[in-house]
């Protein structure tokens, strides 16, 4: 007999398909972070962001704030993300940081990259598990956009 998958595979799996464009309330939680520093964590008066960076490997990642102590990139998901689409962001997160750190190491840059998966709303209980064992920050309940 096979074992039954378990709820959180069959989260990833529909997760594989899932995919849009990116709508309005999407596109207003990224410019409320990107001009609002401090929403995930970095001081008052901490300069804006960059959204839409381009990475080297193609990805366009949501915001991304450069400072000379660190690297803070942004995945944001707004409150209405189905469970599918935040799970996607975490492993988007995950491809991220690779990314970002192995270009660093290429340059010579040695400020650490951060990955940080900010949502509108609040991480499903379902995807505690996944958020642990990929290593992912979320910073839940941002912006009032």
């Amino acid at each position: 007999m096979k074992p039954a998958a378990s709820k959180i595979e069959d989260i990833i799996e529909a997760a594989r398909s899932f995919g849009g464009g990116e709508g309005p309330e999407h596109k207003s939680l990224k410019e409320f972070v990107r001009l609002n520093p401090q929403c995930v964590g970095l001081p008052i008066g901490s300069g804006e962001g960059e959204s839409e960076v381009v990475t080297p490997s193609g990805d366009r990642i949501d915001v991304i704030f450069e400072r000379m102590d660190c690297i803070v990139a942004v995945e944001v998901k707004p409150a209405s993300a189905p469970i599918h689409d935040i799970t996607r962001g975490l492993f988007q997160c995950v491809k991220y940081r690779a990314v970002l750190q192995a270009h660093s190491d290429f340059v010579g840059d040695s400020r650490p990259v951060v990955l940080l998966l900010v949502l509108g709303g609040t991480l499903p209980a379902d995807l505690f598990p996944l958020r642990n064992s990929l290593g992912v920050t979320v910073v839940e309940g941002v912006g009032k956009y």
